[in-house]
Parts: structure tokens; C-alpha cells; sequence
């Protein structure tokens, strides 16, 4: 009687046929198999050939754009650490944004806190507009979207309500 574990019929045991070439024979290729490998071969080689004259094209061209780059004889880098000088306008510039109240006392807030009212709910776009006619100057190009954020801060301080999608009313 046989000790330890039994033995296995199947896939692990003893009784498995062994399919393919027997050991220590090798494998041969049919005619037309070893005419597809050659003309695989042949076509990595030229694909290779190709690729190592577009990576010199790359380096090529790599080199015209680091002659291109030089300023004063050596390339433009990234700077490493603290720049010198400051970021931004030169000292003694205009500024072109204007900080702080408007001249006149009266900011987009109080313009909007003025024009919409309690009972009559008004899209952005009409908000927007009463603004501008009641005397709110602006260069901006969308008014629209300056009071759509403004409205949205407002609704958070509880200024104004908003009804539904795109339409608010005072609070």
C-alpha cells in the first residue's frame, strides 16, 4: 500500500498525455513559415533603419533650436532658487487695476443691493443691465459674469435669495 498522499488521474497526476514535439527534438518551421520569418526580418531591419535616421533628424533639429535659444552665448534655463528683482510691473508703472472703493463711494454691491428688489425675481442678465443703467460705470466686456459671481458670495452671506436656477431676489 502506498504512503502519503494519493496519487492524481488528470491535469497533476501521473496519467497526463504529453502533447507537442517530443523532448529533444527541435522545432522545425514549413517553407512558408520560414518565408513569412525572413520577410519579417527584412521589414524590422528597414523599420529600424527608419528610426535611427528620424532620431538623427531629432538631433538635428534639437541642436538648431538650442542655437535659436542662446542668449548672449549661453541657453536660456529655468531659474533655480530666488529670481532677483520682483515679479509682476516694473517699479513706477501705472497700475492698470484699481484697488480699494470706487471714487464715487458706490461698488457693484450696492449697485445690485439697489436694483433688485424682494417681490420681482431677475436673471443675471437683467440685474446686469439695471446695474449699468442705474449708473454703474465699468470697462468690463461681460458685466453679466462680474454680477453672476457676486451674486453667488452674496446668496452665501444671505444678502440676497436665490429663487431658482439663474433668477434671485432680495433677501
Amino acid at each position: 500500500m502506498p504512503r502519503g498522499r494519493p496519487k492524481m488521474r488528470g491535469r497533476r497526476g501521473w496519467g497526463k498525455k504529453r502533447r507537442g514535439r517530443p523532448p529533444g527534438r527541435p522545432a522545425t518551421l514549413s517553407v512558408g513559415a520560414q518565408r513569412a520569418v525572413g520577410e519579417l526580418n527584412r521589414y524590422h531591419n528597414e523599420l529600424s533603419g527608419r528610426i535611427a535616421a528620424l532620431e538623427a533628424e531629432q538631433a538635428a533639429i534639437a541642436g538648431a533650436l538650442q542655437v535659436l535659444s542662446t542668449r548672449g552665448g549661453r541657453a536660456k534655463t529655468k531659474a533655480k532658487g530666488k529670481r532677483k528683482g520682483r515679479a509682476g510691473r516694473p517699479p513706477g508703472s501705472k497700475s492698470v487695476a484699481r484697488r480699494g472703493p470706487r471714487p464715487e463711494g458706490k461698488s457693484l454691491r450696492d449697485f445690485v443691493l439697489k436694483v433688485v428688489k424682494p417681490s420681482t425675481p431677475m436673471s443675471v442678465k437683467n440685474i446686469a443691465s439695471a446695474v449699468k443703467s442705474a449708473g454703474y460705470q465699468t470697462s468690463s466686456s461681460n458685466l453679466p459674469n462680474q454680477v453672476s459671481m457676486l451674486l453667488a458670495t452674496m446668496v452665501k452671506q444671505r444678502q440676497v435669495r436665490k429663487l431658482r436656477r439663474g433668477q434671485y431676489a432680495a433677501a
